[in-house]
């Protein structure tokens, strides 16, 4: 854990909030109560800031320091998932996410993903929803226009170039476009989740007389693939599903 960076980027985080504001007044509380260690004050004093709307990488990173201090590892990894999914690249957080999972109780082993899958993520993951989107509208436009050349164009070679220009913008900007739609789903309606409860229970059937299927424990990642009542099917990481209760975690 890098303490003079992480104090830098409270300091960041308290600059880029608006001075006198709820939020900006919260994060320099929770500056000062990380500093002295009261983390599960800093820790009340970043959900204040995330409740009130104001959402980021550096806050949802800020928020696992806090927590890994305070001893909460399931806690810790939700957060840092939660900044990597707006901010995907950031190798401080990645450190640090890696750094908590190695003090967890490793979890089943992971089955490779399928590699269209794997190179769909990571080009998704190359930019913002917002950014993606402005490409695609760009290219959008470059196929409206070129079809208004090609339509007006006043010599053959000038229709030739619009309909060259139409064809490329409307078939390039589908990619960006569906990739923009993917990043923002993604960030606000992933469907992975953290285990919070350690020692949760897996079930075959969402009930608590049903067979045990294993143990799950504190920190794991697992994806929710069906809910019914109070319970989460989940997916673990090697393709094995069960039933837990949705109070043994916290979707991202």
């Amino acid at each position: 854990m890098k303490k003079n960076w992480i104090v830098c980027l409270l300091l960041a985080q308290a600059t880029w909030l608006s001075a006198g504001s709820d939020s900006g007044k919260w994060m320099e509380e929770a500056i000062t109560a990380y500093q002295q260690a009261d983390y599960e004050g800093a820790i009340a004093l970043y959900e204040s800031v995330l409740a009130s709307g104001q959402h980021s990488a550096g806050v949802y990173f800020n928020l696992g320091n806090a927590c890994y201090k305070a001893g909460h590892l399931g806690k810790a990894v939700l957060h840092y998932e939660r900044a990597l999914l707006l901010d995907p690249y950031n190798k401080e957080v990645t450190e640090n996410l890696n750094f908590v999972q190695q003090q967890i109780e490793p979890t089943v082993e992971a089955i490779p993903p399928f590699f269209l899958q794997a190179w769909w993520d990571s080009l998704r993951s190359v930019f913002s929803s917002t950014l993606w989107a402005v490409i695609g509208l760009l290219l959008l436009w470059l196929g409206a226009a070129g079809s208004s050349l090609w339509l007006i164009g006043k010599t053959r070679e000038r229709r030739k170039m619009g309909f060259k220009l139409a064809l490329a913008g409307f078939l390039l900007c589908v990619l960006p476009l569906l990739l923009a739609f993917s990043r923002k789903k993604t960030e606000t309606d992933s469907p992975f989740a953290i285990i919070l409860t350690d020692n949760s229970i897996l079930r075959v059937a969402p009930s608590e007389e049903s067979e045990e299927r294993m143990t799950l424990k504190e920190g794991w990642k697992v994806e929710c693939v069906d809910e019914l009542a109070n319970w989460f099917k989940v997916k673990l990481a090697n393709g094995e599903t069960g039933w837990t209760k949705m109070t043994n975690l916290e979707q991202l």
